[in-house]
């Protein structure tokens, strides 16, 4: 299994140390790019990435750390798609959850499915906002194509 690690703004990722060949490290890595090619994603809760990653019909590993990231991830596990693993969880409870997730059969996965089909029927923030300035339903600027 091959990994790519995206530390974020303020931690270098040489500050990681030595990783393993089937792990890459950034600092920063645009999203959009990244989920049409991955099985899974690990991270901490935040809005972009709880959307994101169903968007793509991916399941999700959520170590939430503060702010709503609790809320995105009690609101995701009860909708099925991802697991969570709580601040002090034990060792190894991360790769636990990884592997359980690669698995095809897992239920995280039809859920994150599931999840994609309503992100995908859902109008554009384009479609949106012409229906806003136009004062038509978003129904109607939708059917009027």
């Amino acid at each position: 299994m091959r990994s790519l690690v995206a530390t974020g703004p303020g931690t270098e990722p040489s500050s990681l140390g030595a990783m393993p060949p089937t792990v890459h490290v950034e600092q920063e890595v645009p999203q959009a790019h990244v989920l049409p090619h991955v099985d899974l994603v690990v991270h901490h809760g935040g809005t972009g990435t709880v959307i994101g990653a169903p968007a793509h019909g991916l399941p999700q590993v959520v170590m939430p750390q503060g702010a709503d990231q609790f809320w995105n991830a009690d609101h995701l596990a009860a909708e099925g798609a991802c697991r969570i693993v709580p601040p002090g969880a034990p060792p190894g409870s991360i790769a636990a959850a990884v592997t359980s997730l690669t698995e095809q059969h897992a239920p995280e996965r039809e859920a994150a499915r599931r999840l994609g089909g309503i992100i995908a029927a859902m109008p554009s923030p384009d479609d949106v906002a012409e229906a806003v300035l136009t004062g038509r339903s978003i129904k109607a600027h939708a059917e009027a194509g």
